[in-house]
Formats: C-alpha cells, structure tokens, sequence
C-alpha cells in the first residue's frame, strides 16, 4: 500500500553553516512512529541512495540503503552507535543527543529540531543541529 506524499525539509547545522534540503517523500503511519521515505538528491556523494526517518516522541532513527548505507539514532540525552558505509568507506559512528523538540501532529506534520555532538571512531566530528518539517506536499 503506498504512503501519503508529503514535503520534507532537512536543515543541518555544523560550525555555522547551514544546508536545506527539500525533497519529496512517502509518509507511512503506525501507532507508535511515523515513517518518511524519500530519495537523496542526485549528489555524487550518495550515489543512489534511499533515506527512511522514522520519529517516534521520544525517538529518531535515520536509515540509509542503497549507495550508501548508514544508520543514526538520537533520542532526548541519549548516546548511540550507527555507522556509515560505502563502497569505499567504512565509519563507525557515535551520537549523543544535546537537544531535543518532536512536534508532530496527528497527521504526521511538524517540526522535529534535534542537537548532537557527532564521534567519528574516537574522533570528535563536530557539534551538530538538525530541523526536520514535514508538510503537505504543495501540488
């Protein structure tokens, strides 16, 4: 059964600079989590890759397949381990959630806006921010 299109948009934060990121993307809704599936914009970084984010309350995760393959969890004060892999780079991630807002209303529209410190193997990667907006898609 296909998901309801919405219009999702990603701003990361890193040493003041920002990215935004509009994309098109799937919404499927459970009981306890929202899922958001879309395709990552044709960057030679990610190749052909598929991005699913589910947000729970109290939870976060951020799925990659395809090109590239990763996983982050982030929850409110909360330290978790993931990865990063492609076809030639394997990293081992860690994050620890500094920030945290989930604002997502019964339709699965809102905001989510988190803070993390990022670990890259033992190395500190930086400190992060990311907002997430889920709209109805504008057609």
């Amino acid at each position: 059964m296909p998901g309801q299109q919405v219009e999702i948009c990603i701003e990361s934060s890193h040493q003041g600079e920002t990215m935004v990121q509009t994309a098109r993307a799937e919404m499927f809704r459970k009981p306890d989590a929202a899922y958001y599936r879309y395709r990552e914009p044709d960057v030679a970084s990610m190749g052909s890759t598929i991005t699913t984010v589910k947000v729970r309350p109290n939870e976060i995760r951020i799925i990659r397949h395809g090109d590239v393959t990763a996983e982050q969890t982030f929850s409110q004060n909360g330290k978790h381990s993931g990865f990063y892999h492609t076809p030639h780079t394997r990293l081992s991630l860690m994050t620890q959630t500094t920030g945290w807002e989930v604002a997502l209303d019964d339709h699965g529209y809102g905001q989510a806006s988190w803070s993390y410190i990022l670990w890259v193997g033992d190395e500190r990667a930086g400190d992060f921010k990311l907002r997430l907006t889920i709209r109805e898609e504008q057609g």
